[in-house]
């Protein structure tokens, strides 16, 4: 490849992965917030550690510290909107474009490659696994994507990457690793394979000369953060919040009431089959084959022996490029064509983000609220999230939550119920902001408390959550807007809807 058509196809997929993410993420300029909980408590912290809020001591959440770094960055770049998010998500999603071409181009040179990569492109910004945009799996799939093209190109060149190569991965194992642990798996596992590979072949001299590099990137970026937490004098509060927490308290779905039922478990098998097929049943190289099954395997593996929320399942497309082995003799046929032109346009119809943003009918209750607040609060620390999640106040005014557990995370803990009641008590702020579902989590119901006596409502918004396709079908298919009026009589459009609340303080 020489340079010009190199850089050429780096410029084509960097203004793909702007398309996505612009239509696709709710992250985007063209949506008015991203209406996530888990987003906003990202930003939430970033704005509190840009002003000086130490991580974990005085601001909770259990997520990994780097995940709270770039939203830090994001914060600094825009303070009450997503736009350094957005701007991430780009870069992001980009880096995961060009690794998932590289890697189709390390097996095949068909002219389906680059339409096949930009239908990747577009499937997993649509895809319901996608969210809102902005998880970890998303930010995650870059550095994925980095290490399997390595990977597959020492398995394919018997070449050793580049020292600097090698610490690359290590780095980006670090990543993943200080974001959220779980998704380290996949590192574990391709060193795993890489061992058993070299061992057959004999090559310990490779295996010793990559393991070494990858782990000294991974130790160069975990010093780093540890030595962060030790100036700051909070290395046992990482501990709890991130390791403790996760480990020992974290709740999962058991406790938020998301997808329990068997068949949950047959969508895990269907997108493994989807995934792992192009190399379990087709002619591959042994050692290629071993590596994929194994990444793929125990991550799999990870997810059956964990509570699973449905986005977790986006890493899974790393291994999307892999289907140019059912793909890589297709030829140029105006068939082809048409065939890619309409999946793509069928995953843009379906997309729920970009569906309800053209319905007008995205996620906007909590504006009208944060208007008001910047309009009466009298200080910096007059709003708190009520026994309730983060419901995108902190983001959209000048405020900073009043206590460091500002949201009901996905774990059972009592203190967080006694420091909402001692806040009230001692920090009177003069606003509180709930959002409540018509069905209730076991998680809801544990951390709901009744409203002091002292507050009254001023605001109430009534709003409809949005519908996950593999969860319940009918209720997607009714969000579509174009589909209401077949699906009249089927569906009980009130069904599922949640309620925006602000109460201020009357004395």
């Amino acid at each position: 490849m020489n340079i010009s058509t190199s850089v050429y196809r780096s410029i084509f997929l960097f203004a793909v992965a702007f398309v996505c993410i612009t239509l696709f993420s709710s992250s985007s300029f063209l949506y008015p917030l991203n209406p996530w909980d888990d987003a906003n408590v990202f930003m939430t912290i970033g704005k509190a550690m840009l002003s000086g809020e130490l991580l974990y001591r005085d601001i909770f959440d259990h997520k990994g510290p780097v995940l709270f770094f770039i939203h830090e960055l994001a914060a600094w770049v825009s303070y009450k909107s997503f736009l350094g998010i957005y701007l991430t998500e780009i870069i992001c999603y980009w880096g995961f474009l060009w690794y998932s071409h590289k890697i189709m181009r390390l097996f095949s040179n068909s002219w389906i490659i680059m339409p096949f990569t930009c239908l990747i492109g577009v499937g997993v910004v649509t895809t319901d696994f996608f969210w809102f945009g902005d998880s970890v799996e998303e930010l995650s799939l870059p550095v994925l994507s980095y290490t399997l093209y390595h990977m597959l190109s020492y398995l394919k060149t018997q070449t050793v990457p580049s020292v600097r190569t090698l610490i690359l991965v290590g780095i980006g194992m670090g990543l993943v690793f200080w974001m959220k642990f779980t998704v380290v798996v996949f590192h574990f596992a391709a060193l795993i394979a890489l061992s058993v590979i070299c061992y057959r072949k004999k090559n310990l001299q490779d295996l010793r000369q990559i393991t070494l590099w990858i782990i000294a990137g991974f130790l160069f970026l975990s010093i780093l953060c540890i030595l962060y937490f030790i100036s700051k004098g909070t290395l046992a509060d990482l501990y709890n919040a991130y390791f403790y927490t996760n480990l020992f308290q974290y709740g999962g779905v058991a406790a938020n009431g998301e997808p329990t039922a068997p068949w949950f478990f047959l969508v895990k098998l269907a997108i493994a089959a989807v995934m792992v097929l192009p190399i379990a049943f087709t002619k591959v190289r042994r050692d290629v084959r071993l590596l994929i099954v194994t990444c793929f395997g125990l991550q799999m593996l990870s997810f059956a022996l964990m509570f699973v929320q449905i986005y977790y399942f986006l890493v899974l497309f790393a291994y999307a490029p892999l289907a140019i082995y059912f793909l890589r003799n297709v030829r140029a046929t105006r068939t082809a064509k048409t065939v890619l032109l309409l999946v793509g346009i069928l995953a843009t119809a379906t997309s729920y983000n970009f569906v309800t943003l053209v319905n007008g009918t995205f996620h906007r209750g909590i504006i009208p609220i944060a208007r008001y607040v910047n309009k009466h609060k009298t200080n910096r620390h007059d709003v708190l999230t009520f026994s309730s999640y983060d419901t995108g106040i902190y983001l959209l005014t000048d405020v900073l939550p009043p206590n460091r557990f500002f949201f009901a995370p996905n774990a059972t803990k009592p203190e967080i119920k006694a420091e909402q009641a001692e806040c009230i008590r001692t920090r009177k702020p003069k606003f509180l902001v709930r959002k409540t579902e018509r069905v209730q989590s076991l998680i809801q119901k544990y951390y709901d408390m009744p409203i002091p006596e002292e507050y009254t409502l001023v605001f109430h918004k009534k709003e409809q959550l949005r519908y996950y396709f593999l969860i319940n079908p009918k209720m997607f298919l009714w969000n579509l807007g174009y589909t209401q009026g077949l699906m009249k009589g089927i569906v009980d459009e009130n069904a599922e809807q949640q309620n925006l609340y602000l109460y201020e303080r009357k004395y």
